[in-house]
């Protein structure tokens, strides 16, 4: 199960579940890729239009739809490296403070990978990207 938070600025809302167990009554549908629509119901006098059951993914726009909620990949990706910098920030400022053996309840740290295989899956992810984003660009001429 994947959980992910939106983003608070854009849109205060609880966690979602990703794959979540639908609530009584309730189908998630399958996920769609749109290149810009999104069905919706049509709106009358006291409702508004409403995606209900739908799941959307809008690449171009960064944008992971949960019936009417929305995921901002593009802002959260930023938040995360933020993130990533709050925690190197964080780890220096502990590092310092802390000496002695067995700093962690007797367990030793292990990596997880390398930093060479880090390095290399950042860069596979580059080429896969720039490969991808390149077949996309070919089918919107």
């Amino acid at each position: 199960i994947i959980r992910v938070a939106l983003v608070p600025q854009l849109q205060p809302c609880p966690v979602l579940n990703l794959d979540r167990t639908p609530q009584a009554g309730t189908t998630p549908g399958p996920w769609y890729i749109t290149d810009r629509n999104v069905l919706k119901t049509p709106p009358d006098q006291s409702t508004p239009s409403k995606a209900v059951g739908i799941r959307v993914f809008y690449p171009a726009g960064g944008i992971l739809l949960f019936e009417d909620r929305m995921l901002h990949l593009f802002e959260l990706e930023v938040e995360l490296i933020e993130l990533r910098v709050k925690i190197a920030d964080a780890l220096e400022e502990a590092k310092a403070k802390i000496t002695g053996r067995a700093l962690f309840g007797g367990h030793i740290l292990e990596p997880v990978m390398s930093e060479q295989r880090a390095q290399q899956r950042f860069m596979e992810w580059q080429h896969r990207r720039a490969e991808a984003l390149e077949e996309l660009a070919k089918r919107k001429k």
